[in-house]
């Protein structure tokens, strides 16, 4: 219960100091054991969190209050790192900074092993990350259909053909495991066989995947490429893709094209704690 009132607070934008009062006495009503409660504070903003942060990009005002209220209730970031809300709270924000052309608003440095174009702004970097293509397998399944006429001893004569149809199995072959990094201009992919970038505007079109991406690239005979974010969690996948598919929208590349940016000054994020 102390975790539901928690998650409604945020719902409703409240701070913590308005909502100190009614916690308390969830806390004294349901008798809540003193080792469960802080458990349960980091559960409740994790939840409600979470929810704020997939209603819509998350903006820098929305982010401080969430800040704020679990500041209020004595957590730390150090603590909720690993939590679902937080980490859905850091792609909202970074999805926001991204479309509002303004990701020098957040930064944090980390290293990647990519060599960047000029004034190409790195945005996310995902250390262990699994690459992979898909491979389809084709077999037909059917059989003969028509009749057989006897033409003599132990002839038949076949009218008709063979009805059925081809089955087609997707699979994905997993080929590299390594570095992926997502800027305003390219996807980038360093393992220890294939080292690669991708200029979003040569994808033609992206998959979302509950713990990845998958693209497909502008080519003869292209396959689907996936990239697996190893210990994703679970709304990985769709702000990935919409980052990625905002990113490959001329509206995007005219945007980034007119910002020339201080790389040492823009949003830079790091997922090692995942």
């Amino acid at each position: 219960m102390l975790s539901k009132t928690v998650a409604s607070a945020l719902d409703q934008g409240k701070a913590f100091s308005e909502v100190k009062a009614s916690l308390d006495q969830v806390v004294a009503q349901y008798g809540v054991p003193v080792e469960d409660i802080h458990n349960a504070l980091v559960q409740g903003w994790s939840t409600g969190a979470a929810r704020i942060a997939l209603a819509e990009p998350l903006s820098m005002d929305k982010h401080l209050a969430l800040v704020d209220f679990y500041r209020g209730a004595g957590l730390t970031g150090e603590e909720l790192v690993k939590t679902d809300g937080f980490k859905t709270v850091a792609a909202s924000l970074i999805l926001w900074c991204v479309m509002n052309g303004v990701p020098q608003n957040i930064a944090c440095e980390f290293t990647h092993p990519f060599n960047l174009q000029i004034n190409e702004v790195p945005l996310m970097f995902f250390g262990s990350a699994v690459y992979s293509q898909e491979t389809i397998t084709r077999s037909y399944q059917g059989g003969y259909a028509g009749v057989s006429v006897r033409v003599g001893h132990g002839l038949y004569y076949h009218l008709g053909g063979l009805e059925g149809q081809s089955v087609e199995k997707a699979t994905l072959q997993e080929i590299d495991y390594g570095g992926l990094l997502f800027t305003t201009n390219n996807l980038y992919f360093g393992g220890e066989h294939k080292v690669f970038r991708v200029p979003y505007e040569h994808i033609v079109s992206f998959r979302p995947f509950a713990n990845g991406i998958g693209i497909f690239r502008d080519g003869a005979n292209a396959k689907t490429e996936v990239f697996t974010i190893v210990n994703a969690w679970s709304s990985c996948g769709a702000f990935l893709y919409n980052l990625a598919h905002f990113l490959a929208q001329p509206e995007a590349r005219a945007l980034y094209a007119a910002i020339t940016g201080n790389p040492d000054g823009v949003l830079q994020w790091i997922m090692n704690y995942w």
